[in-house]
């Protein structure tokens, strides 16, 4: 190759990167990712149509009728000094709901407190 190609490849190359972190840098998944600060809760109903005490022995569902159904996730990071805090709950409408709560710091310390229960 001569001089002036491998320029020319070397250009195209850094204007490729440029173009893409440009991209990336607009993409509103992206930003969800590299900073995660908010959180969401998601509910709705359910509803078991008749009683069935082997299908809900481990989840609750044994009995006909409708149940909420409850979940969150929470997160906040500290960029200075790359702490975290995040917290979630699954399934609070049921008998067999799951809470959790952990502080750590990226790469160097962490713990969680969690409350997982299962009916049987």
């Amino acid at each position: 190759m001569t001089k002036t190609s491998t320029q020319w490849l070397r250009y195209t190359a850094l204007a490729g990167l440029a173009a893409f972190s440009a991209a990336q840098a607009q993409d509103p998944e992206v930003t969800a990712l590299t900073n995660p600060n908010g959180g969401s809760v998601n509910f709705g109903l359910g509803y078991v149509s008749r009683d069935n005490t082997r299908f809900g022995q481990y989840n609750g569902l044994n009995e006909k009728g409708a149940y909420g159904i409850l979940d969150f996730n929470w997160a906040q990071r500290d960029d200075a000094t790359g702490t975290w805090m995040r917290a979630w709950g699954r399934n609070l409408g049921y008998d067999n709901r799951e809470l959790q709560w952990e502080h750590n710091r990226q790469g160097d310390w962490g713990y969680f407190i969690n409350f997982n229960q299962i009916p049987r």
